[in-house]
């Protein structure tokens, strides 16, 4: 018989679900409780698969796609710490555009990589109202960028692990301006 049906069934790895079947398998919308959380959306073939929300065991949220089974495409974390991302996922790592909120009030929009912050992108950093806006690795500054400081003065140069370093151009906000060569400062 092809068509779908309701019901609840213990898995075989110790968890719950609650949906429809096809096949054998969860599909269409269901809710799947296992030990390292709650899952409630859609399935396909018995994997997530379409949108969804997990909650996990130890207070963070997922709100977003699925695909086959694993966090992939669109979506938005709450990390149990406050911070927030949102933006894409890829294989359920940060990747492409998103940007993240630390509970802190700083905030980075722009490119992540492998679920890192890496490409380009944009800081704001709440506490101090300063300002970076360039190329990121491994989640520091590096290579091209610019910063600007609360006060007016900017910084346009080369950055290495989150430091100026190499060529760089700072303006102070008296129109006196430092150019040369930046030693990790």
């Amino acid at each position: 018989d092809d068509a779908g049906f309701e019901c609840v069934f213990k898995l075989r790895d110790e968890g719950l679900y609650r949906g429809y079947m096809h096949k054998g398998k969860s599909h269409g919308p269901g809710v799947e409780i296992q030990p390292e959380g709650i899952y409630k959306g859609y399935f396909e073939n018995g994997k997530k698969d379409g949108e969804g929300k997990l909650h996990f065991k130890g207070g963070d949220l997922y709100e977003g796609t699925f695909s086959r089974g694993e966090i992939h495409g669109h979506g938005r974390f709450i990390y149990k710490n406050g911070d927030i991302y949102e933006g894409e996922f890829e294989k359920g790592l940060r990747s492409g555009f998103g940007e993240y909120r630390y509970k802190n009030g700083n905030k980075y929009s722009g490119q992540f990589r492998n679920g890192t912050i890496d490409g380009l992108g944009a800081t704001i950093f709440k506490e101090s109202g300063n300002k970076h806006d360039g190329r990121y690795a491994n989640g520091s500054m590096q290579g091209f960028g610019k910063f600007i400081y609360r006060n007016g003065d900017r910084y346009e140069g080369y950055y290495e692990k989150g430091q100026k370093s190499g060529y760089g151009k700072y303006t102070y906000k008296s129109g006196k301006v430092e150019d040369g060569q930046w030693a990790a400062d």
